[in-house]
């Protein structure tokens, strides 16, 4: 493609509204769209500068035409054909002629500051602020004690400008630097704190303790993504910095090394297990794994036991980002394993046909047949409408080999099922996370090894 396209003008032609003047935006994934996992959230993230982005929830990468093709579902070679006619520049075409844009001004970053002075900085932003009545308790229910709550450095995010600012000019009295340093930014000479939604600060944090970056868990997330953690940075704003996805660390490798979704996660796992956890900030998000479990086997690491969510088994997208972090693993000479557990729920099998021409005999066939397919017994049907139902599997009660199993067959069943309905699968556990598993089993000694072997 022409190096003088710009991304504005391919989400124009693609009629995709978008936040102009911003460096990086959030959109639905097509790729996403086209399996209907998207669900409405946006969770490609795009860099308008670049020309290209990531989704975060099915790996998909891609540039100007790439993201083209996949969002009108045609080949690169017909996106480049059209991409060039509707924007005049070989022929006329079929497209409406789309007038090019004049290149969008976009916030000018600040350089990303050093290890060092992200780790000061956010150590002494983090001494500046408290933690809610509300928020503490949010991490007290689930189950997580005072000295834990201290040690994580739990803070809650300062809505107030008057108590930003106040932030800001304590910092800077104290020496520390705020440039490159996301969630801060400097226009005109001053600097800020940017805004950011009512939630709890989670550090993470290098292999050290040092912190590296900020996630925040919202309190209220909202539609249409309804998000529950966001990536402290300021790559919107002037003089601001975008924020990287780094690993966290918590507790001290010996031959073993665990790990989970989330920092979060990954210390309430540490507090109830004494395992050392290494926490991916999304299963997508691999790019700094590889270096860091060559360096865990230079400390004499062996096994990496990976101990995602149980809905991996019914989730495609995860499943394929498991076998690139199991291959990972195996690259570096180390012995993958996988914790499995009972998430004490059930998998819903939802189906719709309400707007498909599917006759009621059509439908009692393909549910007969999903039925079978599954090869379950025990379940329940609820039907909302002729043509909408779930199919529940309840898990209480079974082994973790035994939910493993039911899981995958469900799974295998819906990918074999939709022919003249959408079908979606997801579960219903109270042991979902690693977290809530230890939570769930109520032990906390750190010598404990029935609760952290592989069932």
């Amino acid at each position: 493609m022409p190096k003088q396209y710009l991304m504005s003008e391919i989400l124009t032609l693609l009629g995709i509204d978008y936040p102009r003047g911003v460096e990086e935006i959030t959109l639905e994934c097509p790729h996403c769209i086209a399996k209907g996992t998207a669900n409405g959230k946006r969770r490609f993230c795009l860099s308008m500068s670049k020309g290209c982005g990531q989704c975060f929830s099915c790996g998909f990468q891609a540039g100007k035409i790439e993201f083209y093709a996949a969002s009108r579902g045609i080949s690169e070679a017909k996106a480049k054909e059209e991409i060039r006619s509707r924007l005049n520049e070989e022929g006329k075409g079929n497209f409406p002629v789309i007038k090019k844009q004049e290149k969008d001004e976009y916030p000018t970053l600040a350089p990303s500051a050093s290890r060092e002075i992200r780790a000061k900085t956010y150590q002494a932003f983090l001494d500046l602020l408290n933690l809610t009545d509300t928020q503490k308790r949010s991490l007290l229910d689930r189950k997580m004690n005072e000295a834990e709550i201290t040690r994580g450095g739990y803070k809650s995010y300062p809505q107030l400008p008057s108590v930003r600012d106040k932030i800001v000019r304590q910092l800077l009295s104290q020496g520390y630097i705020l440039d490159g340093v996301p969630g801060f930014c400097c226009k005109g000479g001053r600097h800020h704190l940017v805004s950011f939604p009512q939630g709890i600060l989670i550090p993470t944090r290098g292999t050290t303790g040092d912190i590296q970056g900020m996630q925040m868990r919202l309190e209220n997330p909202t539609p249409p993504d309804y998000e529950k953690y966001l990536t402290l940075s300021s790559g919107k704003y002037e003089g601001g910095a975008k924020a990287q996805t780094f690993l966290h660390f918590i507790g001290t490798c010996t031959d073993e090394l665990w790990i989970t979704e989330g920092a979060l996660k990954a210390d309430i796992a540490y507090a109830y297990s004494g395992h050392a956890y290494m926490a991916v900030p999304g299963v997508a998000s691999l790019q700094f794994v590889p270096d860091a479990l060559k360096s865990f086997k230079r400390r004499g690491g062996k096994r990496v036991i990976v101990a995602y969510d149980m809905d991996y088994t019914i989730n495609p997208n995860v499943q394929n980002h498991l076998k690139t972090l199991g291959n990972m693993i195996l690259d570096t000479g180390l012995e993958p394993r996988k914790k499995i557990w009972n998430p004490e729920g059930k998998a819903v099998v939802s189906f719709d046909a309400e707007h498909e021409n599917v006759s009621a005999l059509g439908i009692y066939q393909a549910n007969t047949a999903f039925v079978k397919r599954a090869g379950i017994q025990n379940y329940e049907v609820v039907w909302a409408t002729p043509w909408r139902w779930t199919i529940s599997y309840p898990l209480t009660g079974l082994t973790a080999i035994e939910a493993d199993s039911l899981l995958k067959k469900v799974r295998e069943a819906a990918d074999e099922a939709g022919n003249g309905f959408a079908c979606h699968v997801r579960l219903e556990g109270k042991y979902k996370g690693i977290d809530d598993y230890l939570v769930g089993m109520g032990k906390k000694e750190k010598s404990d090894t029935q609760i952290c072997q592989n069932d």
